[in-house]
């Protein structure tokens, strides 16, 4: 059984117009069961990108609002200056264009430490 499988739309949207401390205590079980399904190595991850969305959805000004920032902040990820979208064209051009790699190998510098070291530096650094 996935989590999906016992997400019941009107029943949320019942208890959220009856009890809203109840729907939002249910709310937080209910991810936090997901995010316990997640694989280990993916965990903090999601947790972080939870507390962001927990958080804008405290400091917004109405429901609606804190959608439609949401709904930016996904597509920012996607569409945005260091988003996926972004590093996938990347990857597609050091892949086929011999020209874009060389250039790019060129301005790199060598790496002297791990692999697992810079990275978790670099997650120790980013922004909540």
């Amino acid at each position: 059984m996935t989590i999906s499988d016992d997400f019941i739309f009107e029943e949320w949207e019942k208890l959220a117009r009856l009890d809203k401390e109840a729907f939002e205590q249910q709310r937080k079980n209910y991810i936090q069961k997901y995010i316990d399904e997640i694989p280990e190595s993916y965990r903090q991850r999601i947790v972080r990108i939870q507390w962001r969305l927990d958080m804008e959805r405290k400091i917004a000004k109405s429901p609606l609002d804190s959608c439609i920032n949401m709904f930016n902040q996904m597509w920012e990820s996607l569409y945005g200056p260091q988003g996926l979208s972004s590093h996938l064209n990347e990857i597609a051009a050091y892949q086929y264009d011999p020209e874009v790699s060389l250039k790019h190998l060129a301005l790199e510098k060598p790496i002297k430490n791990n692999v697992t070291n810079i990275r978790s530096r670099k997650l120790e650094s980013e922004p909540v």
